[in-house]
Formats: C-alpha cells, structure tokens, sequence
C-alpha cells in the first residue's frame, strides 16, 4: 500500500465517522476546510464521544483526523507523498523552490487530536513556517 492509498483510507474512514454522527460537510481538501476538521471533532465529542474518545478507539480514531490534516497539506501546497523511514507513516514532502519540506502531519495532526488542541491554530503555525520557507502554493 502507498503513502497515498493508506492516507485515502483513513480519509474514507473519517468520512464514514462523520455520516455515523450525520456531520454532513463538503470537503476540498485544502487548508481553507480547517475549521471543518475542528468542527468535526466538536461535533463528534458532543454527539458520539460525549465523554471523551474511548480508550480502544483513542489511536485510531486520531489517526483518521490526522490523515485528513495531511490530505489538506497536500492539496494545498504542490507536494508529494512520501514515508517516514524512522516511524513507517506516511509523510508529505512540500516543494520549496529547489528544496522541500518533509511534514510528518499525520502523527502532528493525531497528536492534536489526542491533545484537544486546534487544527486551525495548528494549520496557522504549519502555514506560517511553510511560507517563509517558500512552499509553492497549488
């Protein structure tokens, strides 16, 4: 399996989780959806995990939202999929002029999750480095 098809597969699975707790939204796959995932995890803490995320379901459920966090890098920066030779995930390598950038997003964006903080604040921070670094935008 490749970066990119393991990456969809969570993707889907994370739409599934949103139609199992009817959070019915148009993704497109860029930055500009960030608030959408942090809505997403608003909605399903209040509706499907009023109590927090259960235990059994912590990891992969924040691998699901991580994954989308990486989708939306990608399609918001030219860039392709590459995997992280030390922990085996998928990372998105962004072109920067003649160099690029390898973003771990998926466990970033997993560890946010688990941590509660925001994808929007996250996704500033990310998109305020990658800019000064000359990522080219798609």
């Amino acid at each position: 399996m490749t970066a990119e098809d393991y990456i969809t597969q969570q993707c889907d699975a994370f739409l599934k989780t949103c139609a199992d707790m009817n959070y019915q939204v148009d993704w497109t796959y860029t930055l500009a959806d960030i608030s959408k995932l942090d809505a997403a995890t608003d909605h399903a803490l209040a509706t499907i995990w009023p109590e927090g995320t259960p235990r059994e379901l912590e990891n992969s459920v924040a691998i699901m939202w991580g994954a989308m966090f990486s989708k939306m890098i990608a399609g918001s920066y030219i860039s392709k999929w590459s995997i992280d030779p030390e922990s085996k995930t998928p990372i998105v390598v962004v072109k920067c002029g003649t160099q690029a950038i390898q973003i771990k997003a998926i466990l970033v964006g997993a560890q946010a999750f688990n941590k509660g903080s925001l994808f929007s604040e996250l996704a500033t921070e990310l998109t305020d480095h990658l800019d000064k670094s000359g990522a080219e935008k798609v």
